[in-house]
């Protein structure tokens, strides 16, 4: 260790005298700066780490001088960040102003031991706050210990996107695995972009970090080959996407290179060079190179199999990283071989690092949890329960696992609050619904509260939550909102945030940033998903029939909605079996739509009913007609299907027939859409309706004023042109009601 590193390693111990009000101290820097920071001139900030020619251990003392003032100025847009300040300090150093060096020094000591006193499992602490990666490698530096190797532990920001440096700490002879996000922490600062404080942004700030490395940081080549590998499918292509990146050093792309490999359908020549890879950094003492390298041996990939060596070597990676290197082991093999027990030795050695080593009691704990009949002692659900198992609500979660699979709802949700509250993204997502409608006896409906969930959730990356903020924005027409919370969730993969972000751009949505062409871009993209591709491929079926974003093609959207049926996808064959219905392949075809819509039905597709029992009653419209299509809602009805409640609902408060006319009924069988404090307009616009048409218009006009409000924001230019000046039929209903009268409906669909 040289002078400077022992000096400032020296006061970062110093402080520990302290380490309380030194908390303090940079504590309230970071809130300051938390709160005031613009994240445009913090990234510009670190040019000036160049300009002074910083290479992490020196400067140039010339350079300092002339960009002193620029150094001060990063200082004070930035004043949290290691890097900046170590620059400053060896500047002073290097230039001898000995005041400033002191000065610096001290502040530089302050926030590395805040940031160190942050320092936890990866896995389950919540990662040390950082501005920029360079602060993460300023802080190794500074505390005087050696890097090895490094990574990040996701593929996108999931909230975090925890970069993990490994360094070599002498004092305690063993390896500390440091985890540190920059994304939260930028994504919290003033921002002039559109999207600002929705998840896209935590992408965009990533990827502004990894970019497309072939180069440079270790971590970033590693994360920019897997994500190349998710975009195929193909064994071949991923082996070489990532097999330069491991070769480099990457751990997630060794790791993968392992796994594949020891696949009984490995690429042809998947081995070669995989134990070179390994050995070159097993030789380095790395601990997952060599824990990886012991799987090698164990289960023979790439190298024959021999279980001595590879208990020899992981007990070399044990006494570099206790713990952690049989976890990694133990993984990969789990990975490998589902549902099998671990060889005896593997079991045994687990059992005892148990002991002594939270990850590994963790990571048995969570083996424990996935069988299908589990039992946890008091002692096991008290560990899961410690705030160090819970920096992300990780254990919470686990016991929510536990208690969910055990049927105990009240000891469920206890777990579930607490993970929730405590950052898990998946049980803030349960939690979120469950505030939105209330659950009896456990939860008390809470909107704002459920919104404010859902939002942490879907930062988080439940997709889930993502469409649920996307919702709240449609319905005060924020499109561009909308269209902003399933951005990340689209980029990650979801079908159901592509289709709604789809959905936004098909109708030309004011705001959104796509149009039609864009929308059918998308619904081809999912259409070559096979049975996940449906939903588009009706989609593009439906715009063909109307001749929107491509040319009018009836026979094209035929063929679309023919191939899925024939495959026993309901929906489709229902779609197809209703416009065979109504004519618009070309001429009405009813016993062919007939025979579609029997085939669902006879599936129990109750959609099906649903949809056929209103074509006959509202199209068809003979006496038999609409005899048989009551009979069919009716079914479906009592079958629990809410589309066709909700119809059947519609038709007995509505009809102007006084054989059908049923009040009373109506409102009965409304009963069954739910509370009306969560129902969607849709059927608040017909409970609204049956309040009508049994005289409380009071009731009437107050749901009929909110299933308005929300009506009106999904209202499409299309739909205004249809009506050719005529006022929507919810705003003439409300009218109606506001009059004393009750609704009947003469025309279909007003």
């Amino acid at each position: 260790m040289n002078r400077i590193y022992a000096w400032l390693a020296l006061a970062i111990a110093q402080l520990a005298m302290a380490p309380i009000a030194a908390a303090a101290d940079a504590g309230e820097m970071w809130r300051q700066f938390l709160a005031n920071g613009n994240y445009e001139k913090s990234m510009a900030a670190y040019d000036v780490t160049l300009s002074v020619g910083y290479d992490g251990s020196d400067v140039d003392a010339a350079s300092c001088k002339e960009n002193a003032a620029a150094l001060r100025s990063a200082i004070d847009t930035v004043p949290v960040s290691i890097a900046i300040r170590r620059v400053a300090y060896l500047c002073a150093d290097a230039t001898g102003d000995k005041d400033a060096a002191e000065r610096e020094m001290q502040v530089l000591a302050m926030l590395s031991r805040h940031a160190l006193g942050q320092a936890g499992d990866p896995q389950v602490a919540r990662p040390i706050p950082v501005v920029a990666p360079a602060d993460a490698y300023a802080l190794l530096l500074t505390s005087g210990m050696e890097e090895k190797y490094e990574n990040y532990l996701y593929t996108r920001p999931l909230r975090y996107f925890p970069l993990v440096l490994v360094a070599w700490d002498e004092d305690r002879a063993s390896e500390r695995h440091f985890a540190f996000d920059y994304v939260d922490v930028l994504q919290q600062l003033d921002m002039e972009q559109k999207f600002a404080g929705m998840p896209i942004v935590r992408d965009w700030i990533a990827q502004a970090f990894l970019g497309g490395r072939s180069a440079g940081p270790v971590a970033a080549v590693d994360m920019a080959a897997l994500r190349s590998s998710a975009t195929t499918t193909v064994l071949a292509d991923k082996l070489a996407k990532i097999r330069g990146a491991a070769q480099a050093g990457g751990p997630q792309s060794m790791k993968g290179w392992l796994i594949l490999c020891a696949r009984k359908d490995k690429p042809v020549g998947c081995t070669d060079g995989l134990i070179d890879a390994l050995l070159a950094q097993a030789e380095k003492k790395n601990a997952v190179p060599m824990a990886m390298l012991a799987y090698a041996y164990l289960d023979g990939v790439g190298v024959k199999a021999d279980a001595k060596a590879a208990w020899v070597l992981l007990d070399a990676a044990e006494r570099r990283w206790p713990g952690g290197a049989l976890v990694e082991l133990a993984d990969v093999w789990a990975t490998m071989h589902v549902d099998a027990p671990f060889p005896s030795e593997m079991q045994q050695r687990l059992d005892a690092a148990a002991k002594a080593q939270p990850m590994v009691r963790r990571f048995l704990l969570q083996r424990e949890i996935e069988k299908k009949k589990s039992q946890l002692g008091d002692g096991d659900v008290a560990f899961l329960a410690r705030p160090d198992q819970n920096g992300r609500g990780l254990g919470y979660a686990l016991l929510v696992d536990y208690y969910q699979k055990l049927d105990q709802p009240a000891t469920l949700w206890q777990w579930t609050i607490k993970a929730a509250e405590a950052g898990n993204a998946t049980t803030q997502a349960w939690y979120a619904s469950a505030l939105l409608n209330g659950v009896q006896g456990h939860v008390n409906r809470d909107v704002a509260k459920g919104l404010a969930f859902a939002a942490q959730a879907a930062q988080g990356g439940d997709a889930w939550s993502a469409r649920r903020m996307s919702h709240e924005r449609a319905m005060v027409r924020d499109f561009q909102g909308a269209e902003g919370w399933l951005l990340s969730a689209a980029d990650a993969g979801d079908i159901d945030s592509i289709m709604y972000l789809a959905s936004y751009y098909e109708q030309e949505r004011p705001g959104v940033t796509g149009d039609i062409e864009r929308a059918v871009e998308l619904y081809r993209m999912l259409a070559g998903l096979g049975t996940q591709g449906a939903p588009a491929r009706r989609a593009l079926a439906e715009l063909a029939l109307k001749g929107r974003g491509m040319a009018k093609d009836p026979a094209k959207a035929m063929q679309w909605l023919r191939a899925d049926a024939d495959s026993g996808d309901h929906e489709s064959e229902v779609l197809l079996a209703m416009h065979h219905l109504e004519g618009d392949f070309g001429k009405v075809e009813e016993a062919e739509g007939t025979r579609w819509v029997q085939r669902a039905m006879k599936a129990g597709h109750s959609d099906a009913y649903t949809a056929y029992g209103s074509w006959l009653y509202y199209t068809k419209d003979t006496k038999e007609s609409r005899t048989k299509g009551l009979e069919l809602l009716s079914r479906a009805h009592a079958d629990g299907n809410e589309g066709a409640s909700n119809n059947y609902a519609w038709v007995l408060c509505t009809s102007p027939r006084v054989e059908i006319y049923d009040p009373k009924r109506g409102l009965e069988v409304s009963a069954k859409l739910g509370d009306v404090e969560t129902m969607d307009a849709g059927a608040l616009d017909t409970v609204a309706a049956c309040h009508a048409a049994n005289g409380d218009f009071r009731q009437a006009i107050e749901l009929q004023t909110r299933a308005a409000r929300e009506l009106a924001a999904y209202d499409t230019p299309q739909q205004a042109a249809e009506r050719k000046g005529k006022p929507p039929g919810y705003e003439r209903r409300l009218d109606l009601y506001k009059a004393g009268k009750r609704y009947e409906e003469f025309e279909r669909n007003q």
